[in-house]
């Protein structure tokens, strides 16, 4: 276990630093093992950038249900859905070269389990601020996927912050 995230970091960071064009070699430098140790661990490029993806997609849920019992503990599900939005656009901010690496060589997103645990954990959350007035009765998990999909991942924190700003401020608004 302790070489896999090693070898997982290491990736993350080469992919970064170089794009999806750098060698298995390199990571493996890079995360301090064996080519054979990496190669154990992901025969191919795609099985560990796919990793890499499904990695984060586990954080996405984990943080998405985080946020609900937080919620269902008292916590206003507006303050609780903007928390989430915010983390997911750092996140995936800093994993672009990772994304970018993940079309290249046609790597998959990640586990369907991951991405459905999310959705359930965001659409309780919204409806637990539909509920309470926390959240405009018109937004919709879809309307949050949507923000997602529109948002500035490749630019300055400055630029994603305003756009975060701009936009909450329109779906937040009844």
């Amino acid at each position: 276990m302790r070489n896999r995230g090693l070898i997982l970091a290491a990736a993350r960071q080469e992919i970064a630093e170089r794009g999806p064009e750098v060698g298995m070699d390199e990571i493996a430098s890079r995360a301090e093992v064996a080519v054979g140790t990496l190669y154990r661990h992901f025969p191919t490029k795609e099985a560990l950038v796919t990793a890499i993806v499904g990695e984060s997609m586990e954080q996405v849920a984990d943080d998405a249900e985080r946020r609900l019992a937080l919620c269902e503990a008292g916590e206003p599900a507006r303050v609780q859905l903007v928390a989430f939005i915010e983390a997911l656009i750092t996140l995936s901010a800093e994993n672009q070269a990772v994304l970018a690496a993940m079309e290249a060589i046609g790597a998959s997103k990640g586990t369907d389990s991951a991405e459905a645990r999310a959705t359930t954990a965001i659409t309780r959350l919204i409806e637990l601020g539909h509920k309470s007035s926390s959240v405009p009765s018109h937004v919709t998990v879809e309307d949050v996927y949507m923000l997602l999909a529109t948002a500035p991942y490749g630019q300055p924190t400055s630029v994603r912050d305003r756009w975060l700003d701009l936009m909450l401020t329109g779906l937040m608004t009844e």
